[in-house]
């Protein structure tokens, strides 16, 4: 299991008595839901972007001679993902697929009104079409 590292803290952690970064929320909850901890590894690099994130997979797909790459994210992220790292993996003939995470509160029919979903879905248009664009 493969995570990515934003270098971004999430809310406070009453366990730990710090606000942990997000990929440390992530490991524990793979722990938690039973993944052995030796099988879950934190790619190098920080991702600011899914750009980013695409070329950091891809080198370490790149170094491990990864067969296929499965990119598990939010329903509504799930668009941009496949087609940012569809290109970015391309030439490398690492197979590529994607498996949505479960619909949260933003990912729902009424997403459009709730401020949550504004801020989630409706961003994620906009970043769409800007990927859309940039990426051709």
């Amino acid at each position: 299991m493969l995570l990515t590292d934003d270098h971004t803290r999430g809310g406070w952690s009453s366990a730990q008595q710090r606000n942990p970064f997000f990929v440390e929320r992530a490991r524990d909850e793979l722990i938690k839901a039973g993944v052995p901890e030796d099988k879950i590894k934190v790619v190098p690099g920080i991702a600011s972007s899914t750009r980013d994130e695409a070329l950091i997979v891809k080198n370490y797909a790149e170094s491990e001679k990864f067969r296929s790459v499965l990119f598990v994210t939010s329903s509504y992220h799930s668009r941009r993902v496949f087609r940012s790292m569809h290109k970015t993996l391309d030439s490398t003939g690492t197979a590529i697929g994607m498996e949505p995470t479960a619909p949260g509160p933003a990912e729902s029919m009424f997403w459009w009104v709730r401020s949550e979903g504004w801020r989630t879905v409706g961003s994620e248009f906009v970043k769409l079409i800007y990927y859309w664009f940039k990426n051709e």
